[in-house]
This record gives C-alpha cells, sequence and structure tokens, in this order.
C-alpha cells in the first residue's frame, strides 16, 4: 500500500521481506555506527521491529515506511516518522536509514522531505524534528537539506546529539519561495 510518492520513490507500509534486508544492512558496522548496538538474530530482529512498528501504527496511525525506487521497486531504505521523547517533550521526528550501497543518490533527502511534506499536510504538528547523533555529517547535511536548523543538543539514550528542527511556518515559507 503506497502512502505518498515523490520524483523518484514510493513510500509504503514495511513488510518483514523489507526487515530482513535491514537486519542485513545494520549487521555493517559503518551502517551501525550511528543506528545502535548490534542486532539480534535475524527472525527475532524481524519480530521485533513488527511488534515495535506495528504499535507505534496502532498509536499513532503513521510510523516508518519503506523507500522504494518507483522505477524498479528496488527497497532502498526506512523512512517516516516517529514520536520520541526529547528532553520530557513529545517529538514527532522525520526519521530515516538508507542502505548503505544507496548513499550518495538523493534518497534519504527526497524521501525526508516527502514525509516532511505529508506530516505537515497531514498532521497538526507546529513542527518537525530530525535527531542526528553528534558525529553524523552525511544524516545532518539530510536535515539541513530538509530545511531544518539545529534547534538545540541533547542527550538522548545517553548519547550526543543534535535537535534539527523545522517549524510549520519555515515549512510553509519554503513552499511559498518555490
Amino acid at each position: 500500500m503506497t502512502v505518498f510518492e515523490t520524483a523518484r520513490l514510493r513510500l509504503r507500509r514495511l513488510t518483514d521481506d523489507d526487515l530482513a534486508v535491514l537486519h542485513g544492512w545494520v549487521l555493517n558496522p559503518e551502517f551501525r555506527r550511528f543506528l545502535g548496538p548490534y542486532p539480534p538474530p535475524l527472525e527475532q530482529f524481524v519480530r521485533e521491529q513488527r511488534a515495535r512498528w506495528d504499535e507505534h501504527f496502532r498509536r499513532h496511525g503513521w510510523g516508518q515506511w519503506a523507500v522504494e525506487r518507483k522505477d524498479d521497486g528496488t527497497f532502498v531504505g526506512r523512512c517516516g516518522l516517529i514520536m520520541q521523547q526529547v528532553d520530557g517533550m513529545d517529538e514527532v521526528e522525520v526519521a530515516y536509514a538508507i542502505g548503505e550501497q544507496y548513499w550518495g543518490r538523493g534518497y534519504a533527502a527526497e524521501a525526508a522531505r516527502g514525509t516532511r511534506d505529508w506530516a505537515f499536510r497531514t498532521l497538526p504538528v507546529p513542527h518537525l524534528i530530525s535527531l542526528i547523533h553528534a558525529d553524523n555529517v552525511r544524516s545532518a547535511r539530510v536535515a539541513q537539506t530538509n530545511g531544518m536548523t539545529v534547534w538545540k543538543d541533547t542527550v538522548f539514550r545517553d548519547i550526543p546529539h543534535r535537535v534539527y528542527r523545522i517549524t510549520r511556518g519555515e515549512w510553509e515559507a519554503l513552499r511559498a519561495a518555490r
């Protein structure tokens, strides 16, 4: 089921097959570097991720989606929205992870922009954030391309992060400038 499309990408619900591909990616230390600890075995990973994302969708009506190329259906990563607790406040995060073999092609930025636009059109949120590990330069560039600027620094899950943010007013100004 397609949620929305961009020029080159289709975002849809994640399947167990997508999660199996993600598991392979997170086994790679370079991919996992900013994502956290080593993953559990494949079957447990798929079961836990499926339960996590399904519960998030049940609670909020939105979440992480599969990102695939429209021209050939190749799964290139995940992108979507996550409700996060940041410094004691609920925040809606635009989050993304693209497979290393697809880095440098603009897929993360395109998917993140589409997710940002979907969120502001669909949800009554005053702003969106992206939590970026303090050393993750590539992801910070995606957030900046998405119209976000550094809002504050924080410690999230015991790791220093920068919180990038775009307000609804800033998004509307970007749209008007096009």
